[in-house]
Parts: structure tokens; C-alpha cells; sequence
């Protein structure tokens, strides 16, 4: 027998049912229904066409999360997000600025690999997510989500085994590779894998997608789920996953929001901030900015110890701030010190799946809020934090607005 349970609660969810009906299938939620020697295998094709007609139409009227299954040759378009579009325009000035969007993640695997089980889980992973198997139109405007059958996630196999003394050479060339090998944009596919073994029970995988269908917490959300896909591969099961949001449902969801009073406030509140003039910050470099811009890039990463981290938290707790905003007016502060301006302009990025209630989803869904703050000749280092503090928040009530529809506005 089979027993049908939602794990989460849906508001329409005995509609179900009643579609099931209608379709020759009597069960209610929590009910068993039993399947005899007597029941042909057309009989359980019956059964389960039902089940995924009845979901389907239910996902077209919004009854339910998620779209339905798309068929092989079925081709989803879309628009792309602001955000999408600010990305994709970037890209146009040709390979250097569209390679600077190359997002790579790396995972260290010790132990036997099975490599059809990852191969398994990848596939599943570009199935799982809309935005996998997205590819811009030329219009700038648009989106097209090709099925998974037609969008596979492309996995290269190196074995550096053998090589010994020049395996870390070699390695680094893989590395370099993945952040210097240009995405086809018009064409697709704009996420790829690397495997690259480094001994029998070690390997190094690389997945690599461009910005303009990820961002950093993307990365975070594939790698968590090719983990789970990968585990339940090895063991011959279904990996125990909730429906994550898709692309699609997402960039709908912005539509709607462009249309209310929210979005309405949180522009109006961003020109505010803007309305007199837009600073624009002058420091003593060594050298004058290139007439050409390029893309060339470092990160300078700077460990702050334990007792140091602790005092700075103190103080936090001390000013009623938190940890980012205390270290914010630091950084405010460091600025005003370099270029003796009193007017600064500071962004930070904020993920729009932070907003989400908990669901997965992969996109470009970052957004960039520019922080105008001001220092005083007479305030001291709790003002300036406190500021920070409170545009902070302010921001974040305000993260409606995309960062290039403002630059637009203004």
C-alpha cells in the first residue's frame, strides 16, 4: 500500500485529492490505499499519470509550489531579473569582464570516489534548479530554461596521479582554468565541474558557474545539495530534499513586488538618500585610474585573533550594535582618514534568499545597498558606529530596489 502525506503545510493541498478523483484515483491525505495481485501495471500507470497530471494542473492554477515537469524539447523563457540584466550587460564588453563573473567552488573528497554517483548527483543537481539550466537571450531582456534532459552539467576528468612532483603545477593550471575559461553566454551551459584526481583516495572538485545565474549563497546551496544527492547516489536511495524555489517563481515574485507600495516606499527613501548629490570618493592612490578599465583583482585577507575579536564584540554588545555595523564604522572611519572627505559612500551586499523563509533557491539574487554616511569633525567612534547601525537597518527595510534600477533614477 502507499499513504500520500505533505511534509509541509500547502493551503490547497486537498484539492489534490479531489483531482485524483476525478482522474479514477480514490485517496485521501494519510489514508492508505492498497495495491493488490489483482492490479495490472496499467492499472499502476493510471495511478501514477494521475498523481502528475493532478500536480501539474494544480502548479498552473498557483495551487501549488513549483512549476510542472518540463517535457525534453520544452523550452521555458523568462525575463531576467534587474540584477540579471546589469550582469549580462557588463559581460558585452567581451571575455575579460564576463570571466571576472566566474563564481568557482571547491570541494576536497578523501576516500573512494564514485564517480558515476557524482556524475549522478550532478545531473540531479541541474534538474533540481531552474537557474542551472538558464541561458540569456540576446535581448538583454529575457531568459530561456532548457530541460534537464537538454542542459546536463558538463564534468572534466583530469588524473594527475601519476605526475608526482609537478601534480601541484598542474593542479594550480586546473584551478586557473576554471576562473580563466570564458562561459559561453549565448549558448550555454553556464555552470560546469572539474574533477581532478590527485590520488587514489584524494580528490579536488571544482564547480564553477557564472554570476549571471548564481551568486555566493547559490554556491552554498549547490554544494550543500550535490552533497546530499552525491550520499544518496552511493546508497541507491532518493536524497531527502525539500522543493526548493525556482528561478522562474522567483523573478515573478520581483514582478509582483515592483508593482506595490513597498517598492514605491523603499525608491523614494533610496533618491532621498541621493537627492542633493552623489559623493563620490577620491583616495591618494599611487597612481591615476586607467583610461581603460580593467579586471584584474586581489583579496587581501586580514585574521583577526581571539582576544582582539572578543573586545571588538564587546564593544558591540556595549554600543548596541552588531559585530558588521561596529566593524562598518571602522571602516567608515579608515576612509574619512585617507581622504579627508566627510561625506562617504559605502555598499555592502545583501542575498535575497535571506528573505525566503528558509527555502532553497539558486539565482542571481544578490542586491548592492549604497550606504551615504557622514562624519563629523566632533563625533566620536560610538556616533559613527551608531549611524552605521541605523543605515544599516534602514537598508535593509529598503532592499526592494534594485541597485541598478537606482543608478538609473538618479
Amino acid at each position: 500500500f502507499f499513504v500520500v502525506k505533505f511534509d509541509t503545510y500547502i493551503e490547497h493541498s486537498n484539492l489534490l485529492f479531489y483531482h485524483l478523483h476525478n482522474r479514477g484515483v480514490y485517496t485521501y491525505e494519510g489514508r492508505p490505499a492498497f495495491i493488490t495481485t489483482e492490479h495490472t501495471e496499467a492499472d499502476l500507470q493510471l495511478v501514477a499519470d494521475a498523481f502528475k497530471e493532478a500536480v501539474a494542473e494544480l502548479q498552473r492554477a498557483g495551487f501549488m509550489p513549483g512549476r510542472p515537469l518540463q517535457a525534453p524539447d520544452e523550452i521555458i523563457t523568462i525575463p531576467l531579473s534587474e540584477g540579471q540584466q546589469e550582469i549580462w550587460l557588463a559581460t558585452r564588453f567581451g571575455n575579460e569582464a564576463s570571466m571576472a563573473f566566474n563564481l568557482a567552488s571547491t570541494l576536497q573528497f578523501r576516500g573512494e570516489l564514485n564517480t558515476q554517483a557524482l556524475r549522478k548527483a550532478l545531473d540531479e543537481l541541474g534538474a533540481r534548479h531552474e537557474a542551472l539550466r538558464a541561458i540569456p537571450n540576446n535581448d538583454g531582456q529575457t531568459q530561456r530554461i532548457l530541460s534537464p534532459v537538454k542542459a546536463r552539467i558538463p564534468l572534466v576528468e583530469a588524473d594527475l596521479s601519476a605526475l608526482d612532483g609537478a601534480r601541484q603545477a598542474e593542479l594550480a593550471k586546473h584551478r586557473a582554468a576554471e576562473v580563466n575559461t570564458p562561459f559561453d553566454l549565448d549558448n550555454g551551459p553556464l555552470v560546469r565541474a572539474r574533477l581532478c584526481k590527485l590520488a587514489s583516495d584524494e580528490h579536488l572538485f571544482i564547480l564553477t558557474a557564472h554570476h549571471v545565474v548564481a551568486d555566493g549563497w547559490s554556491c552554498g546551496v549547490m554544494l550543500r545539495d550535490l552533497g546530499a544527492l552525491y550520499a544518496a547516489a552511493c546508497a541507491g536511495e532518493v536524497a531527502k530534499l525539500s522543493a526548493p524555489l525556482q528561478l522562474s517563481e522567483w523573478v515573478q515574485q520581483q514582478a509582483d513586488a515592483r508593482e506595490g507600495q513597498e517598492r514605491r516606499t523603499a525608491m523614494d527613501y533610496w533618491l532621498g538618500q541621493y537627492e542633493d548629490t552623489v559623493p563620490v570618493l577620491e583616495l591618494p592612490t599611487d597612481h591615476p585610474r586607467p583610461a581603460l578599465k580593467t579586471y584584474g583583482a586581489a583579496r587581501v585577507n586580514l585574521d583577526l585573533d581571539a582576544d582582539f575579536t572578543k573586545q571588538v564584540r564587546a564593544l558591540a554588545t556595549k554600543l548596541g550594535a552588531t559585530t558588521f555595523a561596529t566593524l562598518l564604522g571602522a571602516f567608515q572611519t579608515m576612509l574619512h582618514r585617507l581622504s579627508g572627505q566627510t561625506d562617504i559612500v559605502v555598499g555592502f551586499s545583501l542575498a535575497g534568499q535571506s528573505n525566503l523563509g528558509g527555502r532553497d533557491l539558486v539565482g542571481h539574487c544578490v542586491n548592492f545597498l549604497p550606504l551615504r554616511m557622514k562624519v563629523e569633525p566632533q563625533s566620536t567612534f560610538a556616533d559613527q558606529v551608531m549611524q552605521a547601525r541605523g543605515k544599516v537597518f534602514d537598508a535593509v527595510e529598503h532592499q526592494q530596489v534594485a541597485f541598478g534600477e537606482l543608478i538609473k533614477r538618479l
